[in-house]
């Protein structure tokens, strides 16, 4: 497949990519965490077929520019919002994977005339208890935060190692973009969800382990007008996986 011209734009001071491919209903793709406008790549194919696919690189990610500061799904919202408008579409179908998951909730919730459909695709929009695992690393590393408070030439030092002794993989390699990690992973869009009045697939592999298919479950109870996809042994990038599978599941959805 050929990979799709990169096209610029400036948002609030931040120099933003996206690509645009494909005819037919727009659909806005939001990547996850770490990922970058190509992370769709293997569905990209089927999906262009009949949708208008705008994919930008999120604010930090790809060739986009980092937020100033820490962000939340919100800030991230408001920069997406004026992306189809630079692409010529008035509004989007909005598919969002993993951390562009709970930033298409945040489009739907402040900007409601901009969207149509919802895609969320193994995204944790709904917090569960932290797993024993993940508790007993989050109290270490409280308990060694506060601890440094009375060393101070060594606290930062003893900062790092307890990031790379006690962080996950995606915390490790966040560098500059930490303050937003955390950000994004303390939010729960639980009581948004009732408020959601646009139709909404969910899309859920069955093995994955990053966030477990009982968080689809939850979503579903809350939200209005909502649908789920489960895809038999896909983990956690079920368009990875599965990507014709994927496809078509968005495709039936958009009708």
């Amino acid at each position: 497949m050929a990979v799709s011209p990169q096209h610029f734009s400036e948002v609030e001071g931040l120099r933003l990519q996206f690509r645009l491919r494909g005819e037919g209903e727009p659909l806005l793709m939001l990547h996850g965490w770490g990922g970058s406008s190509l992370s769709f790549m293997s569905a990209a194919s089927r999906l262009e077929e009949h949708f208008r696919t705008l994919a930008p690189d999120l604010p930090g990610f790809g060739f986009s520019e980092a937020p100033p500061e820490a962000w939340g799904s919100a800030e991230y919202a408001r920069v997406v919002a004026a992306l189809p408008k630079a692409a010529g579409l008035e509004s989007v179908n909005v598919l969002g994977h993993s951390f562009g998951g709970k930033v298409a909730l945040a489009l739907a919730t402040a900007y409601p005339e901009l969207v149509k459909r919802l895609v969320i695709v193994a995204s944790p929009i709904v917090r569960l208890p932290p797993e024993p695992g993940v508790r007993r690393a989050s109290l270490r590393y409280s308990m060694l935060r506060g601890a440094s408070k009375f060393l101070p030439p060594l606290r930062e030092r003893l900062l790092e190692w307890g990031r790379n002794r006690f962080g996950s993989a995606d915390y490790k390699a966040a560098g500059p973009l930490r303050p937003t990690m955390v950000r994004v992973v303390n939010e729960d869009w639980r009581a948004a969800l009732p408020a959601i009045q646009v139709p909404v697939l969910l899309i859920w592999g069955s093995a994955d382990t990053e966030v477990p298919l009982r968080v689809a479950h939850e979503a579903m109870e809350l939200l209005p007008h909502a649908e789920l996809v489960t895809l038999e042994g896909a983990g956690h990038f079920p368009f990875l996986d599965q990507p014709k599978a994927f496809a078509e599941a968005v495709s039936e959805f958009m009708g």
